[in-house]
């Protein structure tokens, strides 16, 4: 019978594959953090409805991002084991790998449950094609930021379609364990950091420490008892109809109580940066893991049979929190200095360069289009296209255009013109602001 969940995944997953620890104990965080629901909340006044008195906390849900190499990194292979797990437990409430804000409304509102919850888990182990969307000015995912951000906070969410009317999203409990390489962070959008969609996820940046070679054989009849036992305390953790409260016996709370000032005083003396808001946030994710830790010291009898109303988090749970909560500080800082590695500055050496090849890309590739407003048609180019073509990252072409704007050599912005559907383009022309209006 399991007695501590993570440590004994973490020994288990680690027999199977070579992956980085940190993956592999993240996911085994991930996965009660998913088969919680929101059975289990941390008491917390901030946190609480002003009227519904069944709202009263913080709930556990946490989302997860991994950043290593292809091949080697054994993302995939750690994430796989985690789907496969929810999988079995409850299949529907996986989301699929891709989503526009429309058919992301559409997925939640067909999970809403018996008890009028809306619980739902995103995993999918290459995340890229996801942000160079999202990235795109006139991208038809401008709001999934939005709306993703809104279903962290576990608050229902009204979305009012054309076609549909009004769709709620009752009580949502959104986990989310995504991946991709260490290059995704030069995509980031600094944006997406500052107004605080990105300080939601905690990165793990990780290298894989040694090297196995392919097992050849059948699990074991002791490895088929472990993955029962595994499947066993999920499926009992999963199917708790009681809500249990968690709640900090007077060591843990003055462990908390440390770390936050800790971090409002690292806050208000300190530059931090684009780490601000992430680092803000730590009080609010060591409180889920210290919830976190001490669920997985609970056996699977115990959850089975718990029914008193208040569960204490213990010195232990937190101290292992806050440790926790320190390195993804670390890795977080990590994952901005991926992101300004290619981001920060077009070298100089590059500039021109980089100023020719836009230019040129528009003298050969422009299409006329008829504008709206006047009539009148115009030869130009959509951002998007040209983003396409130059194969620059986004924010070096934002650069490359705002100088080539200072210089009069283009203008760009949005123009409505003639199309079927979708969203006012942003159009790039080679000719200055001053001709065009």
């Amino acid at each position: 019978m399991i007695k501590n969940f993570i440590e004994e995944y973490k020994q288990f997953i680690s027999n199977i594959t070579d992956a980085p620890k940190e993956f592999i104990e993240a996911s085994a965080i991930f996965l009660i953090s998913t088969m919680c629901q929101r059975n289990f909340v941390v008491i917390s006044k901030a946190d609480a409805s002003l009227l519904d008195e069944k709202e009263f906390g913080r709930h556990l849900n946490l989302w997860f991002m991994f950043l290593g190499k292809s091949r080697v990194s054994r993302k995939s292979t750690t994430i796989a084991k985690a789907q496969e797990l929810i999988g079995a437990i409850d299949n529907l409430l996986l989301l699929p790998d891709d989503f526009t804000p429309q058919s992301l409304i559409t997925e939640l509102h067909a999970k809403i449950n018996e008890h009028m919850e809306t619980p739902a888990t995103w995993i999918h182990d290459e995340i890229s094609g996801f942000f160079d969307i999202l990235n795109r000015k006139e991208s038809y995912m401008a709001s999934t930021e939005a709306v993703l951000s809104k279903l962290y906070d576990c608050r229902s969410y009204r979305k009012t379609t054309i076609t549909r009317g009004k769709e709620d999203i009752p009580k949502p409990y959104l986990t989310i364990l995504v991946a991709s390489t260490e290059d995704l962070p030069t995509i980031f959008d600094k944006r997406s950091i500052k107004q605080g969609f990105l300080n939601r996820f905690i990165f793990i940046p990780a290298k894989r420490k040694e090297k196995r070679l392919l097992q050849t054989s059948f699990y074991t009849m002791q490895e088929r008892a472990k993955i029962k036992e595994i499947v066993d305390w999920l499926t009992e953790l999963y199917h708790r109809t009681e809500i249990t409260i968690l709640s900090f016996n007077s060591e843990a709370l003055n462990l908390y109580n440390q770390f936050e000032l800790a971090i409002e005083n690292e806050i208000e003396s300190k530059d931090l940066g684009l780490t601000e808001g992430f680092i803000g946030n730590l009080p609010n994710i060591v409180t889920r893991l210290s919830a976190i830790f001490r669920i997985s010291r609970m056996s699977t009898s115990e959850i089975a049979s718990y029914h008193m109303p208040i569960l204490l988090m213990e010195e232990e749970d937190m101290k292992k929190a806050v440790e926790y909560a320190n390195i993804s500080k670390e890795w977080f800082k990590k994952t901005i200095e991926l992101m300004q590695l290619k981001t920060t500055e077009i070298p100089a050496r590059t500039e021109e360069a980089s100023f020719q090849l836009v230019l040129g890309i528009l003298q050969r590739h422009t299409t006329v289009y008829k504008r709206k407003d006047n009539n009148k048609s115009i030869k130009a180019m959509t951002y998007t296209d040209l983003l396409r073509e130059s194969k620059l990252m986004k924010m070096q072409l934002d650069k490359v255009l705002e100088t080539l704007h200072s210089r009069g050599d283009i203008w760009y912005g949005l123009v409505d013109i003639e199309r079927k559907g979708g969203r006012v383009p942003v159009l790039v022309m080679l000719m200055p602001k001053k001709k065009l209006i």
